[in-house]
């Protein structure tokens, strides 16, 4: 899930942070079902009021990138 010129010592970083605090099964289970499940990025959108920052790494692998330019449209506020 990391970008492919993610440095080595930075993978081994974020390993060593996530290993000391595990999540177990069910735990990444009912993540992705919640994830699955959410529908339109931005179905939320109208509970959030005040001043947003919509942040997206470009080489995000996992969720598209396009999903903060929906955001981005949906809160009046927000800075992309």
């Amino acid at each position: 899930m990391y970008a492919v010129d993610t440095p080595r010592a930075l993978i081994e970083e974020d390993f060593a942070v996530r290993s000391a605090r595990p999540t177990s099964v069910e735990g990444d289970s009912a993540q992705m079902q919640g994830a699955l499940r959410h529908g339109a990025p931005s179905r939320g959108c109208p509970a959030l009021h005040g001043p947003v920052v919509v942040l997206h790494g470009t080489a995000d692998r996992l969720v598209p990138q396009a999903n903060a330019h929906l955001f981005h449209r949906a809160l009046p506020d927000a800075r992309l």
